[in-house]
């Protein structure tokens, strides 16, 4: 009872941290894995094929690690996810001040990659040529939403590597609660070894009478009983045989 009032108080929205930790890092893997599949229809050079494949097998394990941690309630092995989403939540910032800079001036970073994307691939330009705006136009309008699209994805983040650090908590309060805690108030935390006798100065608290206290009882043994040759019954050695 008492561990489970203490872990009442790590919750995200319906569920347990824990359970909200698991979907995460599910999602997270998720959006690694995505992300890669992208890469193969995008004009990207090999090395973004490989930072994404590096860090789609980073995602799985860490998620294998979040699952493992909650199963057997060892809060060191959620480190691994906590790390990652500070990295993912530096790497978005990196992005955004990108997008912000694309923004200001085509010559930034993104910029200079949709001009680039405009001048060799032939189905962009027309799709800018459809669109009857120009590449700079483009360029303003992609990093305007691109800017509240990263913008947003921060704030999600934040409340994932909230979520994780409680779970973190959680697990953590858990093993220190079990390895500290004292004997639950349900249970005695001593038995006795003699129960109390005749004469040890009971007092009852009920209204009820009582029989007067037996001066040294004494109680038949073994010795005391015999067969009874005439009825075949075992019977007291003082009763009278007939």
């Amino acid at each position: 009872f008492r561990v489970r009032r203490v872990m009442s108080r790590y919750r995200c929205c319906c569920c347990p941290v824990s359970v909200g930790s698991r979907i995460f890092a599910v999602l997270t893997a998720l959006g690694s894995f995505l992300s890669l599949i992208d890469d193969f229809w995008s004009p990207n050079t090999w090395y973004y094929w490989t930072f994404n494949g590096i860090l789609l097998l980073i995602n799985i394990i860490a998620a294998v690690l979040v699952f493992v941690a909650v199963r057997n309630r060892n809060a060191f092995l959620m480190i691994p996810i906590l790390v990652i989403t500070v990295l993912l939540q530096i790497l978005g910032l990196i992005y955004l001040g990108f997008a912000i800079a694309a923004i200001c001036t085509p010559d930034s970073p993104l910029g200079q990659y949709f001009l680039k994307l405009f001048n060799d691939q032939p189905w962009f330009s027309d799709i800018i040529n459809t669109l009857n705006i120009t590449i700079f136009d483009y360029i303003k309008y992609v990093s305007i939403t691109l800017s509240v699209f990263i913008f947003i994805s921060l704030l999600f983040n934040v409340w994932i590597f909230v979520t994780h650090f409680q779970t973190y908590k959680s697990i953590r309060d858990r093993e220190r609660f079990c390895h500290h805690a004292g004997p639950l108030d349900e249970m005695p935390s001593s038995y006795p070894s003699v129960y109390p006798h005749i004469g040890a100065g009971l007092v009852l608290e009920t209204g009820f009478a009582s029989a007067p206290p037996i001066e040294n009882p004494s109680y038949p043994t073994h010795s005391s009983y015999a067969i009874n040759p005439e009825s075949g019954q075992v019977e007291h050695m003082d009763h009278a045989w007939k």
